[in-house]
Parts: C-alpha cells; structure tokens; sequence
C-alpha cells in the first residue's frame, strides 16, 4: 500500500470514528439506565450529601468515581425535580462519552508507539468498533475514567522505557505510576494487571539499553511503584481520618474475594464477546501471538508493556472467578494495537488466491443473502423498528464484509479496507439495536418515586432502581442477596414485620439475588402493586 493509499484509508478511518462517537450521542438520552448505573449514581449522590462509602452505605467498588462526580449532583434538583434527574443521568453520560473518546485517542496513541501513526489509527477504529466497549463505556460507571487511566499509564510507561535520559525516564514512570494507582482507585479489577506491570518493571531494570546505568533504571521502576502507592496512600489516609479504613478495606478486599469464590467460566462471555465483535478479537489474537513471539525484539522500545500486562489480564480471566463484561473491555485497547499490526501486515502479505477466486465471488455474492434471510427468520418481531433496525444494520455489515472482500480479491487492497472498515461500523450500530431498550419507563419509574414520596423518605429494595436519589431503609442497597448473611436477612424480614422499618415504597427487581422470600410474603400483605416494580405501602 502507498504513502498516498495510506493516508486516504487514515482520512476515512477518522472520519468513522467520528461518525461513530457522534451517532452514539443519541444513545446517551434514549438507552435505559444500566442497573450498574443506578448503583453508581446513588453511591455518588450519598457521597454528595456527606456519607462515608463502606461506613455509612455498602459499596465494593473503589470510590474515585464517587469522590470525583459528588460536587456536581447538588447542581441538580434530584430531591424534587424528575427533569433534573433525567438532565444529571444525560450529563454523567456524556461526561463518560467525552472519556470514551479520550480513551480511543490514547488507543491511538499507543499504536504509534507500537510500530506507526497508521497502526495507531487502524487500532482506533478496532476499538471504536467493537460492540462490547461501546456498550459498556456509554455508561455511567467507574470502568470508563478506570480504562482511561490505565492506557495512559501503559503510553508513559513505554515512553519511559524509550527514553535515553534518566531524568525524562524518572518523570515518565512517576506519571505513569500515578495513573496505574488512579485506575486502581476508579476499579479495583486492574489489581489483575499488576503482574504484567511488575514483569514489565524487572524486565527494564535487567535488560533495558535506553538508559544505560543499572541504579538508574531501578530508580525508574521504584519511581513507578511509588507513583502508583500515591493514589492508593491518599484514599486510605481520607478513610482513615473518616475512621472508615477498615470499612474500606473490609468492602474492596474481603467482600470481592468472597463474592469471586462463587466462580463461572469466562467461556460463555469470551465467545459472545467475540461473536459480536469479531475483527477485534481474530485480529488481536493473533497479533499477541505475534508480539509475543518478537518479544526480544521489544526490549529497547519497551514493547513488553503492553505484552506483559496483556497476558496479566488474560490470565486474570482465569484467576479472578467471575469476569463479567466490564472486565473483557480492559484488554480491548492491547487487542487492538496487537490486531491493528498484525491485520496490516497480513492484507501486505497474504495475496488472493487465483485458483479460488471464481468459487470466492459465488460465496461473496450468497452470504449477504444467506445472512439476510437467517436474520428475518431468526429475529423476534422482525417487523418492529427495533428489529427491521437490527436486520438492516446486519445486513449492510455482511453486504459490506462481502464487497470488501470482493475488492481485496481484485487486489484493489485500499479500498478494501475502506469497505472493511465501514462494515466494522455498521456491525456495531446492529449490535447496539439489538441490544437497545429505551429510557422512557424508567424515566416515569423516577418521576412516580419522586412525587409520591419526600426526600427523607426511606425505600427498600433489592436495587437502587427509581428510588435512586432517595435514601433507601438498609445498608445494603442493591444486590443484597450475595452481600448479606441469613441473620441480617433474618433482621431485615423482623424489622419489617415489627414495624421497626416502615419503607414508602418496596422495589422489588428481577434480580438474580433477589430480596428474602419473608420480605416478598410482607410486601404482598401489606403494599399495593402501582407501577412494574414498585410497591407502595397501603397506609394502616
């Protein structure tokens, strides 16, 4: 491919993306609040109004996403105002897309550190295209600033161990330190990257060139240690003096190595994620294969940090027990450096076969039909919007993976890659309609909560759900099947019963762990069905 070619397929590569982030903006007002969200949202909005997390509310998420979103929630009339409310959900959300797209930048980065600006760029569009990092980045949650901390602290680590001066590679590595403990403070799921960082660390301090005094570059990795401590020091000093650290500790330590014991296999998720996202993980596999086979070749320009961490995290879907979705986006930025490089070469290296090509276009001509007449007999109300949505979004994917590679087999390699890029973006926008569901019940799930009751008002429920800016009855707001013993459940149901706890409104969700069976038999007999979920209490 020429200089020329390349930067044509750079210039329509930004121009998806672009077109990617901004199409996504519509999502952020109309998609449904993820239950995740919910959590995440009342959790800030108790940090607002002065509570402690893990002391005065449970939690067992690190709490940088709460401490750093808390002053913007008094902005907002959530007490009283429903509009407000849906304003704040609006603005989070944004808030998160400006990141996601900070994020696909670094990506970006990364890839020109990798090998070139084109890998970069081709790495961008990798993860702006991939079902699952749009998904779950579009929310309201401490993944989104966590991700973003962490490709940073990957692009100064390797900038750091590229650098000749000491000075420069002392001030890369604190830096980078600072945002490995910052992510480590939003999530604390990067814990399953620290191996990779250490290897990194040892393997700079024994064969790094760049700088070339030993002392020296065993400064730079303590630098780095040092850094990371920073983030995590500060937040345990804020509890301490809160007299919450062993709360703290008890909550993102002791409850996460419990609630893991309970382990699934990563399978089912690794293959639904790399059904919906194919290119990112085909490509980025074999591209880690690849980078890891070169791995002496990356000693000087400090390629063995994305490598290391990389292999940390996939082994962390083994170790850590139960790897939801959320955890399969934080190795999404190496795959897509790793797929980025390796897709590249192989389009330069792998030509059309010649024998083939008549079969080849007979198939490339019959799969979008094939593709379309699956997706209409398979789909459910395939007549709806959200479902001709899906098949149309699906088809043009199929219609466009089949041009592309109708081109590639003509040898025209760029526009190849333009076609395969536009049907990485349209096998996105089919996969967020398939999972689309709107905003609008919700919105009137809060605005009832908010008009039927006052703001001291305590709910109950076995999620934050609409009563998410009121205070809810228990310490355990959310999820509490998994969290609480059968003696606090056994409080829970005698408060209830004995009057001790009187909640305006009972939310009971379709949880996996939902509220004790005592506290359903109490609802029944004592609450009126009003709305999906809710429940409010018949007045005596």
């Amino acid at each position: 491919m020429s200089l020329i070619e390349r930067r044509r397929l750079v210039r329509f590569a930004l121009l998806t993306i672009i077109a990617i982030l901004a199409s996504r903006l519509w999502f952020i007002v109309y998609r449904a609040i993820d239950l995740d969200e919910f959590e995440h949202a009342h959790a800030t909005w108790c940090v607002s109004r002065g509570l402690v997390p893990y002391a005065d509310f449970f939690e067992h998420h690190t709490p940088w996403l709460y401490g750093l979103f808390a002053p913007a929630f008094p902005h907002f009339a959530t007490d009283t105002d429903p509009a407000a409310i849906a304003s704040l959900f609006t603005d989070l959300r944004l808030a998160m897309w400006a990141m996601t797209a900070a994020i696909i930048a670094l990506v970006c980065g990364l890839g020109a550190l990798w090998r070139d600006r084109f890998t970069g760029v081709l790495a961008a569009v990798l993860i702006a295209t991939a079902s699952q990092f749009l998904d779950s980045m579009l929310d309201f949650r401490p993944d989104v600033p966590g991700l973003l901390c962490f490709v940073l602290s990957l692009a100064l680590a390797t900038r750091a161990w590229r650098s000749t001066r000491p000075d420069s590679a002392g001030a890369w590595f604190i830096l980078s330190g600072l945002a490995f403990g910052a992510a480590l403070m939003f999530t604390q799921k990067y814990v399953f990257a620290l191996p990779g960082f250490a290897a990194a660390l040892l393997a700079y301090i024994a064969y790094g060139t760049t700088v070339r005094s030993l002392p020296w570059r065993t400064l730079g990795a303590v630098l780095f240690v040092l850094g990371a401590l920073a983030p995590i020091g500060f937040t345990a000093w804020w509890f301490l003096a809160h007299h919450a650290l062993d709360a703290f500790v008890r909550a993102n330590v002791d409850v996460n190595v419990r609630l893991n014991a309970a382990r699934f296999s990563p399978v089912p998720g690794l293959l639904k994620n790399a059904l919906h996202t194919p290119a990112l993980y085909v490509l980025g596999a074999a591209g880690f294969v690849a980078a890891v086979r070169e791995h002496r070749a990356r000693l000087q320009d400090g390629g063995l940090v994305p490598i290391l961490t990389a292999a940390s995290l996939f082994a962390g879907l083994v170790v850590m027990g139960r790897a939801y979705d959320q955890y399969f986006v934080m190795f999404f930025p190496h795959l897509a450096v790793f797929g980025a490089a390796w897709g590249s070469d192989a389009v330069q290296r792998l030509a059309p076969p010649v024998r083939a090509r008549g079969a080849l276009r007979a198939v490339l001509v019959l799969a979008p039909l094939a593709s379309l007449a699956a997706l209409i007999t398979f789909t459910d109300a395939p007549g709806s919007s959200q479902g001709a949505s899906m098949i149309a979004a699906f088809t043009l994917a199929a219609v466009l993976a089949a041009l592309s590679a109708w081109q590639w087999l003509n040898g025209r390699t760029t526009r190849a890659a333009c076609v395969g890029v536009a049907a990485l973006a349209a096998l996105a926008t089919g996969n967020l309609a398939r999972t689309f569901d709107p905003i609008g019940p919700q919105l009137v799930d809060i605005a009832y909560v908010t008009q039927h009751t006052q703001p001291t008002d305590a709910l109950l429920g076995a999620a934050a759900g609409p009563g998410v800016f009121r205070p809810h009855a228990t310490y355990y707001f959310f999820n509490s099947g998994p969290f609480t013993s059968e003696a606090e459940q056994a409080d829970l149901v005698d408060a209830l019963a004995t009057g001790r706890m009187r909640p305006k409104i009972v939310m009971l969700d379709p949880l996996p762990y939902p509220l004790p069976p005592g506290v359903w038999a109490y609802v029944r007999a004592h609450y009126r069905h009003v709305r999906r979920t809710m429940y409010e209490r018949i007045e005596d």
